[in-house]
């Protein structure tokens, strides 16, 4: 039952899709049937060959009631137009990419560049600008052979882990669209999601940091919270453990509202940043029973505020250390100087920034257990 489901979700995509291609021009569009309908892409550089994987929704080969055939074709070459000659030549029908909800691009390829590759998806205009480019941890041909548990496909699993991060706040939105704006503007780097293998399933291990569009570095997930607490619009949300005498108390926290972030053109050419945080959290567990009045409360909102802070400190001196803005600090300081920005040096002067945070906690109350939190800091 769940692939039948599955089955007729992914036709009315291909559908919607391929009016899509109807309405922009595309005047000759194949009937599903009749087109090798991908769904997912990867792209691996070794030996100096580039090799595309594509997993392939065959429909004239799956039965009706049937799970949908995936085929995984492959080609390589010596470059990006001999190894797409060669996935045609392996294909027994047109190739439409409108359907595909994930680009994956092996470690090699993302430290070798990804601006040529992401140059041919603006210009193409079957590529939706909302899928996303993901990096993976593991060798392709591992992802690729990876069943999904959840979906029909290892590319649409990708998809609906990172919108289930962005729905409930844990992590930032990112696609190819914001991809090609960054590499178009020339402006710092960006992150990218990575993903990786754990136990035969596949889960975000972390991101992936780009500077001129070559992978420079890698952050861990456990250690993201300060980059969604800069690169999350809405309410980012997280968990932490506090502490008062040998009680264990579990915070969920969520912003109150958008960050403030100011910058400062010194006249002797620096730059200094301040980033004001409002957050408030609201108290699950505590691992025995505690009365909290407000001397515990105002510790504890001290606490919180110093680990939250510490988490923004290190992220941002992190992206100083790799030389790269990712954190998109360019954007506020490009408004307020608009004028010095056109004739500075933005990433060395990113680098040598001073940075002031500042993190107002507010503790609110909640119906609390009286037991030993699973999880925290």
């Amino acid at each position: 039952m769940k692939e039948i489901f599955h089955k007729k979700n992914l036709l009315m995509v291909l559908a919607i899709n391929i009016i899509s291609s109807l309405l922009t021009g595309c005047w000759d569009a194949k009937d599903v049937d009749n087109q090798n309908v991908v769904l997912t892409v990867g792209l691996d550089y070794r030996d100096n060959m580039y090799t595309f994987y594509t997993n392939i929704a065959n429909f004239a080969k799956s039965s009706k009631e049937g799970p949908i055939n995936i085929a995984l074709v492959k080609g390589s070459g010596i470059n990006f137009l001999t190894a797409r000659d060669t996935l045609n030549r392996a294909s027994d029908k047109h190739i439409f990419l409108g359907s595909t909800r994930v680009v994956l691009f092996s470690e090699e390829m993302a430290e070798k560049g990804i601006e040529e590759y992401v140059s041919r998806m603006r210009g193409d205009f079957e590529y939706r600008k909302t899928l996303k480019l993901i990096t993976a941890s593991d060798d392709l041909d591992e992802i690729f052979q990876i069943k999904p548990k959840n979906s029909i496909d290892i590319g649409y699993e990708i998809e609906q882990i990172i919108n289930n991060m962005e729905e409930n706040d844990t992590t930032f939105v990112t696609n190819a669209g914001k991809v090609i704006q960054h590499i178009a503007s020339g402006q710092c780097g960006f992150l990218l999601h990575s993903i990786g293998i754990n136990e035969e399933s596949i889960e975000v291990n972390g991101y992936s940091v780009f500077r001129e569009s070559k992978k420079i570095g890698f952050i861990k997930a456990e250690d993201r919270e300060g980059i969604v607490y800069l690169l999350n619009r809405k309410k980012p949300q997280f968990g932490y453990t506090l502490h008062y005498n040998d009680i264990d108390i579990s915070v969920h926290t969520v912003k109150r509202k958008g960050k403030e972030i100011t910058h400062v053109y010194e006249e002797d050419g620096g730059v200094s940043i301040s980033v004001e945080l409002d957050m408030e959290g609201e108290i699950r567990y505590t691992s025995k029973p505690l009365s909290i009045d407000e001397s515990i409360k105002k510790d504890l909102e001290k606490q919180l505020s110093d680990m939250i802070k510490e988490d923004i400190i290190s992220t941002i001196k992190k992206s100083q250390e790799l030389g790269c803005d990712y954190l998109d600090f360019y954007k506020y300081f490009r408004i307020q100087y608009p004028t010095e920005f056109k004739t500075m040096d933005w990433e060395d002067a990113y680098t040598k920034a001073s940075v002031n945070v500042f993190v107002h906690s507010k503790l609110v109350p909640a119906a609390m257990k009286n037991i030993n939190p699973k999880r925290g800091r």
